[in-house]
């Protein structure tokens, strides 16, 4: 199975990326790298799964019947922010 990471290059040439092992080689590689904690992705009762994306001053992802849809959602959530430098607007529902 073959997997995108997306890479945002930013002013000034610094590289953001959601972290996936994959990317060892090319962080080995790299002069200086910083990891942070973005979201977490939770149980929340119900049997029902959340991303809380405060860590980037970002909302909470509710309602996803599976972990795998919290975090598909996690990643398109950070991807956009990444992406944009804006954090998505309004409290999202899973499905």
């Amino acid at each position: 199975m073959n997997k995108s990471i997306k890479l945002h290059i930013k002013d000034g040439g610094h590289i953001v990326s959601i972290y996936d092992d994959a990317l060892v080689p090319l962080i080995s590689e790299a002069a200086s790298t910083t990891t942070t904690r973005a979201s977490h992705v939770e149980p929340c009762g119900a049997g029902e799964w959340s991303a809380d994306m405060s860590p980037i001053n970002g909302q909470m992802l509710i309602g996803f019947k599976t972990r795998a849809a919290a975090l598909d959602a996690e990643r398109e959530y950070i991807n956009e922010f990444l992406l944009t430098g804006i954090l998505p607007a309004g409290q999202t529902k899973g499905n």
